[in-house]
């Protein structure tokens, strides 16, 4: 009877661990951390996701300082090969510390392992996700191996959107870091084809005088609304991960031109591509002949549903390594 009762034991303390509501602490890219936060918590109740922007403030350390003490995991939406004050602190804790990288901060690890000021320590000890096939190739080559995970999804079901009455080509350039997403490109696009108007998000001004045809439009609170508005979305950054907007453009039947292959994105290798490409989409449209982006629409909601994307990143948080 001792070992039956022993047993029953054992068998509810097992289900009361089991039940226990796990804490993740979600730091790195603010905004990236923050809406995939609020995914995780729409489909996982056993977990309580924490966004906390820890490097913002003397207020967003002490946060996570607070948080850190009893979290099972910090999930870092944004890679790193060197150790700031909050992932230290995990080191320093034993907590489970999960990567994702998602671009540029790949670009970093390989300066800084090349240069010797990685902390192989902080490599070694945590487990790597990555959001890209390219990333993951770029970080097996640093000495990085990363499960692909991917980050970009789409929270409802797509819905193609009719074509706008005037052909706009859409695309983003980051202030200060024009050059790095391509807007001599897009300079040299808005000199090939001056009847085709070029917006831009996000930048405000430009050191240089543009082509007439391109307009600066600064902060867009929805870059995805204004994709409505355009036929062609552009990302043609030096490098990237796999950007929310391409899936954003995809879903709603825009045409994508892309840095890296995809179902239903064109991939331009020079600039003569790219015209080409450009002057065939604009002449179908002329003449009432192009449709939206089926394909790419396909691909979106086949591929990059919420439920499948988020659940599938649920389950291989929950998956720890128990020897660390």
């Amino acid at each position: 009877m001792m070992i039956l009762r022993r047993s029953a034991k054992c068998s509810w303390m097992s289900r009361l661990h089991d039940k226990k509501i796990r804490k993740i602490l979600v730091i790195g890219l603010p905004y990236f951390a923050e809406i995939t936060a609020k995914r995780l918590s729409v489909f996982d109740s056993t977990c309580k996701y924490i966004p906390i922007d820890s490097s913002a403030n003397i207020w967003g350390a002490l946060k996570f300082a607070v948080n850190i003490w009893n979290a099972d995991i910090v999930y870092m939406i944004g890679g790193s090969a060197t150790c700031g004050g909050a992932l230290r602190l995990s080191l320093l804790l034993r907590k489970h510390i999960i990567m994702h990288w998602v671009g540029t901060d790949v670009i970093e690890a390989k300066k800084n392992i090349q240069s010797g000021n990685s902390n192989k320590k902080l490599i070694t000890y945590a487990r790597h996700f990555c959001d890209a096939p390219w990333l993951q190739e770029e970080l097996h080559g640093i000495g990085i191996e990363a499960s692909l995970k991917y980050l970009s999804c789409i929270d409802n079901e797509p819905k193609i959107e009719p074509l706008p009455p005037k052909f706009l080509i859409l695309s983003y350039v980051g202030k200060g870091r024009e050059s790095f997403y391509g807007i001599e490109k897009l300079i040299a696009i808005a000199e090939r084809f001056p009847q085709i108007p070029i917006e831009i998000s996000t930048l405000e001004t430009y050191k240089h005088n543009l082509p007439k045809n391109i307009r600066l439009l600064g902060f867009v609170p929805s870059l995805k609304e204004k994709m409505k508005e355009c036929v062609l979305f552009l990302r043609l950054p030096e490098h990237d991960g796999f950007p929310f907007t391409i899936i954003e453009a995809m879903e709603i039947g825009r045409y994508v031109a892309y840095i890296h292959e995809l179902p239903g994105v064109f991939k331009p290798n020079t600039k003569e591509d790219l015209f080409e490409y450009i002057e065939q989409l604009y002449a179908k449209y002329s003449i009432g002949l192009l449709e939206p982006n089926y394909s790419g629409f396909e691909y979106v909601r086949n591929n990059h549903s919420a439920a499948g994307v988020i659940g599938n990143l649920m389950q291989s948080l929950k998956v720890q390594n128990d020897d660390k």
